[in-house]
């Protein structure tokens, strides 16, 4: 569907995160870590920024109007270890969602074009981005800032798109929040599958014989190296 006609019937719903609380931090953190994505669909279009309620313009200090970057994506779940985002109660989902760059993404998003050797988000490259963490707020009354890691895969380079296919037999992608029974009152599901691995994530480093499991990381960074153990107390008696 053109960029047009999804305005004319309202467009893709956005890729949202939870808001924060009224000190400014994020109490749901169930979305942090989380690969989130996929094929880019249509055209990117650049947008005006406007305040939430009155819609009007935000501009900078010095005047400028404030932009976002609007990229719509196919985000079935079938590429680069991202959720599924596809609501199983309505059959119509075809998992296409709207992800707004801005502010703290924008930096993530430019390292990762730079990364792949990229001018800008074409149509048929995959888009992917992951919530990691906050930075405190610099002004008072202000939230915490997102920060921000992203993976982008130019239109030579991607997979080839055979849906879920795509993936091994018994691999499913990251949690989907749509199909969580405890939001819904029922019963807890038996655990999932692990989550299939991420195709662009970095090869780990070797590991020293006996190291613990390293923690998660989203695009697979490499492990810190294991503390050393401590020199032996000298001997009073030699």
């Amino acid at each position: 569907m053109s960029n047009e006609a999804d305005r004319f019937f309202g467009g893709a719903p956005g890729l949202s995160y939870p808001k924060p609380n009224a000190d400014g931090h994020y109490d749901d953190l169930r979305l942090r870590g989380v690969i989130r994505g996929g094929v880019i669909t249509d055209e990117p279009v650049v947008q005006p920024l406007t305040e939430m309620g009155t819609g009007k313009a935000r501009t900078w200090k010095d005047g400028r109007q404030r932009e976002q970057l609007v990229v719509t994506l196919r985000c079935d779940g079938s590429r680069g270890g991202a959720m599924d985002e596809r609501n199983p109660q309505n059959p119509h989902d075809d998992g296409k969602r709207r992800l707004y760059v801005k502010s703290y993404m924008v930096p993530a998003v430019r390292e990762a074009l730079q990364a792949a050797g990229a001018q800008g988000l074409r149509v048929g490259g995959e888009l992917y981005v992951a919530w990691v963490g906050e930075e405190p707020a610099k002004t008072k009354g202000f939230s915490d800032a997102r920060t921000w890691k992203a993976r982008y895969v130019p239109p030579t380079t991607a997979l080839p798109d055979g849906g879920a296919a795509a993936q091994p037999p018994s691999a499913q992608g990251a949690p989907n929040p749509w199909a969580s029974q405890a939001l819904q009152g029922a019963p807890a599901a038996p655990a999932a599958p692990p989550a299939a691995p991420n195709p662009w994530a970095a090869a780990p480093a070797p590991q020293a014989p006996q190291q613990g499991p390293a923690p998660a990381d989203p695009w697979g960074a490499p492990p810190a190296a294991p503390a050393q153990p401590a020199a032996p107390a000298a001997n009073p008696w030699a």
